[in-house]
This record gives structure tokens, C-alpha cells and sequence, in this order.
């Protein structure tokens, strides 16, 4: 089926010389295309991974997932981020969500619409995991599962960023998932910042857990930077009091 989301996102209009900067709210349209693969059980937790083109790197992520069986304890959804590339066809074993707009990269509303499909299917769980991250073994991803599972971390912390994240589906739509005005970086640590403002624990798990971080392999272009400069910006704008205070 065809889904259209429009979404409210506060984007940059001017950046001064002193790094002060003006935003103003827009709407905008996200036309969505979803292929729910067969099989897929809401008891499951759901990998996300959202990816633009670099389809051999995909073929690579999706492999590594499926040689180490960690497919059979999750569903995996592929959001298509517009791609030129065949991305539906590298996906065909899995549930498919392809996804326009006229705006550009936005990491935020990739996932949150993912996450809100898993969310209506009946999904509890769901894990953002990076199109260049590779898991060790089965082994080290139920580890990673179970601690999530348990509460059993091996550090709280106020907040933390990192290419795999889990969370429950109850507390991400409470939250109200990634912000979309953070298009392409903080995201994840303005959700913790979030999370630990209503008592939710944020937790890192290191000990005994081994994922490879290949890094991105993303090109930057000037269009990229001027998004991480408004993401840079907004994000300090909205946490300014509460960074201050957790370095002092």
C-alpha cells in the first residue's frame, strides 16, 4: 500500500557569521511505499535499517544479519531513502518500505515512519541498526537482546550515540520518537535526553557484546553540511541548559 506522512520540521533559513541562525516550520510530505514481508511476527523484535543507494554495502549488512541467523529472532525492515539503486530487490525476503520527499535526507522520518508501521502491526520492540554495522556472531546479538530485556547494563548513562540502538516501542512513541527538525545527526542523544527526563534509564552495553562499525560511508556534500550545521545548532538551541549542567 501508499502511505503519505506530512510532518511539521523546523528548517534552517539563515545562518549568520556568528553561528546564530533563524528556522521556520514547514510541512513536509513524505510519500511512502510498504511491502510487509511474509511471516513477519509482532512477538519479534524488528531491525530498521535506513539506507540511500550503496546497494553492495547493503547486499554485505543484510548478509551478515541472515550467515548469523540473527534474522530468525527479528523481523528486518530496509527503509529506501529514494534510491537510484535497486534497493527492492536486495530486499525481497524481508518487508520493504520505500520512502520520498522533496527535502532530502532526513534520518529522523525514515525510522519514525518505520518504527510507527511496527508500532500498528503490534510490535513492542525495535532496533535501529546502521547500514554499516556487522554483528560478530548470533551469539552476541541475543546478548545484546537479553541485557536489553533484563535492564542489565553494564553502565547507565544521561545519554549516548552509537549505530545500533534498541528500544522499546511503548517509551519511542511516548517520546515521540526521533525529532524530524534533527534531520541528520543528534537524534539519538536528543532521544535519551528525552527518555531520562521522564526517569526512563539509558543504558550502554559493552561488556562481552561485539559489533564491527564499518563508519560511513556516506560522501558529505555542501548540502549535507549545511544540515549538520542547523542539526548542530537546533540541538544546542533545545538542550543548551541541560548540557551545561551535565558538565558541570
Amino acid at each position: 500500500p501508499e502511505i503519505s506522512v506530512l510532518q511539521s520540521e523546523l528548517i534552517l533559513k539563515k545562518l549568520n557569521k556568528n553561528n546564530s541562525a533563524s528556522f521556520a516550520k514547514e510541512e513536509v510530505e513524505y510519500k511512502c511505499k510498504w511491502k510487509k514481508q511474509d511471516g513477519f511476527n509482532p512477538k519479534k523484535p524488528t531491525i530498521i535499517i535506513s539506507i540511500h543507494n550503496y546497494s553492495e554495502l547493503l547486499k554485505k549488512t543484510i548478509h551478515n544479519i541472515e550467515s548469523n541467523n540473527i534474522n530468525s529472532h527479528c523481523n528486518l525492515i530496509i527503509v529506501d531513502d529514494r534510491s537510484t539503486e535497486n534497493i527492492k530487490s536486495i530486499s525481497e525476503r524481508h518487508s520493504y518500505l520505500r520512502i520520498d520527499n522533496q527535502k532530502g535526507f532526513n534520518f529522523s522520518m525514515l525510522n519514525n515512519i518505520a518504527a510507527l508501521i511496527v508500532h500498528k502491526l503490534g510490535g513492542t520492540e525495535v532496533v535501529f541498526w546502521s547500514s554499516d554495522v556487522y554483528c560478530v556472531n548470533e551469539t552476541h546479538f541475543l546478548t545484546f537482546l537479553n541485557k536489553h530485556r533484563e535492564n542489565n547494563c553494564d553502565k547507565g548513562t544521561n545519554c549516548l550515540t552509537g549505530a545500533i540502538l534498541i528500544i522499546n516501542l511503548k517509551e519511542y512513541i511516548k517520546f515521540g520518537g526521533l525529532n524530524p527538525s534533527l534531520s541528520k545527526n543528534y537524534q539519538d542523544v536528543d532521544l535519551c535526553l528525552k527518555a531520562t527526563e521522564q526517569s526512563i534509564n539509558c543504558m550502554y552495553f559493552g561488556k562481552d557484546i561485539y559489533f564491527y562499525h564499518d563508519e560511513s560511508l556516506t560522501i558529505s556534500d555542501k548540502k549535507q553540511d549545511k544540515q549538520m550545521k542547523s542539526d548542530t545548532i537546533l540541538f544546542y538551541k533545545i538542550w543548551e541548559k541541560r548540557i551545561l549542567g551535565l558538565i558541570t
